[in-house]
């Protein structure tokens, strides 16, 4: 789920150091985000540069420690470790299944409580799994990390809302790590630092590439006049999402996309059936949801799991109620409650609002897709050579890295739209913005041992090093 916000003004490119605020002026969002954006890329370069890209400090030498539950399970131990800038913490197990809670030690260094008990491989917290995705594949396989930065909204941690004011005002940057395991078949007797074709499969980033631009209009013959419909012909600023839903090559792979970041989105609480009891079903006249619309259900399991939610369209709304009734039932991965049909709420659930609709054509007037007889509401990522109207003018046109891939699902792009000059961000082949997963080998698992593939920093002194520094 995305902000509500006017555009993202980072670009790394441009060198920029600080963002300084001027007397008087008015305070804008996207400047606020950008010094942000500018501090994160800094702390990102300064640490790989530093101490590399895949890394355990000593401090918590026992950080991302994988070993053996006894039991044919994994374990891993708490601490810290760096991968590609970004920092993976693992605090430790504070509560198991049965709810018996571990001792808690306070970190006098970081003012913070944490606990010396190691997690089970089934219990990380940013990972869901159902009946049976627990289960480790046969030996070997490899252990890896993979982490990445999520967004979180109220939608996701209602803890951000203020309740003194009672109203959403900011997002959230969360650096989140997932445990995975990696079947290993390409040879028998495998090591910590051997080419394997398996990890390099698994952490190729996504291949999608997208340019926007608007539809092309004839010329005029008038040199003094403007010619009707050129550049973007909306009414009013937007920052537009564009999404892939599920990933594979071109023609394969589909997209949605959504004015306004997407951010028309609130909590599902209840699903009787067709019918969504949710927190809020408008905003104002522009920002609500309306019958006809193509919606996405989705959950912190899905998310975790790296999978699309579920699309559906509304065939009622009722603003009084706030209840959403959609054309079909959902498939019943979003678990309720047998009294009152209440969802989870540690999964939360939530719906979002994509701005698809009608018959989709290319830039010659060609169909790409009707809409009104789909039944998922998704777009089809076309050949290169075509290019998709969106909107008031605005068109997309999806490529692939020339080294070869694929779309990856979340991948996605944003760009900006404006009315005073008709204009709409200019991106060219663009890699997307996000999701962008980063990786470090932890182990590897035979049927007899547990290799530790993790690396320390600093590196250990050998004894003629700790004599020339004393």
């Amino acid at each position: 789920m995305g902000g509500d916000y006017s555009k993202q003004a980072f670009k790394a490119g441009k060198h920029y150091s600080d963002v300084l605020m001027q007397q008087g002026k008015v305070q804008l969002d996207s400047d606020w985000n950008e010094q942000a954006a500018i501090q994160n890329r800094r702390k990102r370069a300064q640490t790989i540069d530093t101490i590399g890209r895949a890394v355990v400090p000593r401090e918590t030498e026992n950080g991302f420690w994988i070993i053996s539950d006894g039991g044919g399970g994994l374990l891993i131990h708490p601490g810290r470790m760096y991968v590609d800038g970004l920092l993976a913490e693992n605090h430790g197990l504070f509560y198991d299944d049965s709810g018996t809670a571990y001792a808690k030690v306070f970190d006098a260094a970081l003012d913070e409580e944490k606990t010396a008990e190691p997690v089970p491989y089934a219990q990380q917290p940013y990972l869901i799994f159902g009946i049976g995705d627990e289960v480790l594949p046969p030996a070997p396989y490899l252990v890896y990390l993979d982490v990445w930065q999520r967004e979180v909204t109220y939608l996701k941690d209602t803890g951000i809302i203020e309740k003194a004011v009672g109203i959403d005002t900011t997002t959230r940057m969360q650096t989140v790590w997932q445990v995975r395991t990696k079947a290993i078949t390409s040879t028998g007797d495998p090591e910590c630092w051997e080419t394997l074709s398996e990890w390099d499969s698994e952490i190729l980033p996504s291949a999608g590439r997208l340019t926007t631009d608007t539809v092309p209009v004839n010329p005029s013959e008038n040199p003094c006049l403007i010619p009707p419909g050129g550049g973007y012909r909306g009414l009013e600023n937007r920052l537009y999402r564009v999404e892939v839903h599920q990933g594979g090559p071109l023609g394969t792979a589909t997209f949605k996309w959504a004015r306004h970041n997407g951010s028309v989105a609130t909590p599902v609480t209840h699903i009787d059936g067709t019918e969504l009891t949710v927190v809020q079903t408008q905003w104002d006249e522009f920002r609500r949801f309306e019958v006809g619309d193509w919606v996405e259900i989705t959950d912190n399991k899905l998310e975790f799991a790296g999978l699309p939610g579920e699309m559906a369209k509304v065939d009622h709304v009722d603003y009084a109620a706030n209840t959403i009734t959609l054309t079909g039932g959902l498939s019943g991965d979003f678990p309720t409650s047998g009294i009152d049909k209440a969802t989870d709420p540690t999964r939360h659930t939530r719906i979002r609002k994509w701005d698809q609709s009608g018959v989709i054509r290319d830039t010659t007037g060609a169909v790409v897709t009707n809409l009104a007889s789909s039944t998922d509401g998704l777009i089809d990522v076309q050949a290169s050579t075509i290019s998709v109207v969106l909107e008031d003018g605005i068109t997309v046109n999806f490529d692939l890295e020339p080294g070869g891939g694929e779309f990856k699902v979340g991948d996605f792009w944003l760009f900006a739209a404006r009315t005073e000059d008709a204009s709409v961000e200019i991106l060219d082949k663009a890699p997307p913005e996000g999701i962008h997963h980063h990786y470090a080998r932890l182990a590897i698992v035979t049927a007899t041992t547990i290799e530790d593939c993790r690396i320390h920093w600093p590196p250990e002194l050998k004894d003629q090093d700790r004599k020339s520094v004393v």
